[in-house]
């Protein structure tokens, strides 16, 4: 059975503009024998607590949070990517999605 070319034709999506951020990509924490470690605590704005290894944990933090312990929450001011312009948040970044034109 032959396949036939298929061509998909998009619309032109809205030009983006990533504004810039603190690193989102998780660091391992290094701890010692004698620590001990709430993570309820340690992880803030419901991040998750992932041990990583015997004396080492990360936390992965929700979409709106960075920083090694999900502390900096990420917000989009009123007017911070420009005239009719929107700003979301997508992969720990603040995205600026400017009209056609």
């Amino acid at each position: 059975m032959a396949v036939d070319e298929v061509t998909v034709a998009f619309a032109t999506p809205p030009a983006l503009a990533i504004l810039p951020e603190s690193s989102a990509i998780p660091t391992s924490i290094p701890l010692n024998a004698s620590t001990k470690v709430n993570p309820e605590i340690v992880c803030k704005n419901n991040g998750t607590f992932v041990v990583t290894g015997p004396n080492s944990f990360i936390c992965n933090c929700p979409e709106n949070t960075v920083g090694v312990d999900c502390g900096n929450l990420l917000t989009c001011e009123t007017n911070s990517c420009g005239v009719n312009a929107t700003c979301t948040i997508f992969n720990h970044k603040k995205v600026c999605t400017c009209p056609s034109g």
